[in-house]
């Protein structure tokens, strides 16, 4: 869910002018992002009815359409990952200030169609498996704890982590593709199992 722009900005993030203010913000705005989009996802799944109709047997046209989804995204990804650079804005988060990251962190959560994909299929998850939404806590906790990565190197190994911060960047950029696919993957395996 986060390989991509939302981890870079992190990577990014280390490395600008206020690392520990702007990392702190992102992050907060994004948990925030998280909980928001994935109660809402859990409520969308509760209108459409998706537990009652796994109680009956079946999976519900919604789950379908979710994979169907995926499994698109996992070939965009793939037929597109030797094209992607970073968005031109990316540069400009070096003088970027808490209010701006802040934002950031909101939109790259809740604008993001991957993200939002990956949330209702959280969601679409939850419902089925009569899960309540508190359930969905072990997963943003995650997500937020996979975007203080980079924040967390550079809190224990200081201006090392942050010398060390592009070449992590360029190893993301090369292989995000991948891990998102594998990711994409597995919500597809949780949505059908």
């Amino acid at each position: 869910m986060v390989m991509g722009p939302q981890i870079m900005t992190s990577v990014f993030l280390v490395t600008s002018r206020a690392p520990l203010r702007n990392s702190l913000a992102y992050l907060g705005a994004a948990g925030a992002a998280l909980v928001v989009g994935t109660l809402l996802a859990f409520g969308i799944s509760n209108l459409l009815g998706v537990g009652e109709q796994q109680e009956a047997g079946g999976k519900d046209a919604f789950t379908y359409v979710l994979v169907g989804l995926l499994a698109v995204l996992i070939i965009y990804t793939y037929a597109r990952r030797h094209e992607l650079e970073p968005p031109q804005w990316m540069g400009e988060l070096q003088q970027a200030d808490a209010r701006l990251t802040g934002r950031l962190g909101l939109l790259l959560i809740l604008l993001m169609p991957t993200d939002i994909v990956i949330m209702l299929g959280v969601g679409d998850y939850l419902v089925a498996g009569g899960l309540d939404w508190f359930s969905a806590l072990p997963f943003i906790g995650l997500t937020v704890l996979l975007l203080a990565l980079p924040l967390l190197a550079y809190l224990l190994l200081g201006e090392a982590a942050a010398r060390r911060m592009p070449a992590i960047r360029d190893w993301m950029r090369a292989y995000s593709w991948l891990i998102s696919i594998v990711v994409y993957g597995f919500f597809i395996y949780l949505l059908l199992a």
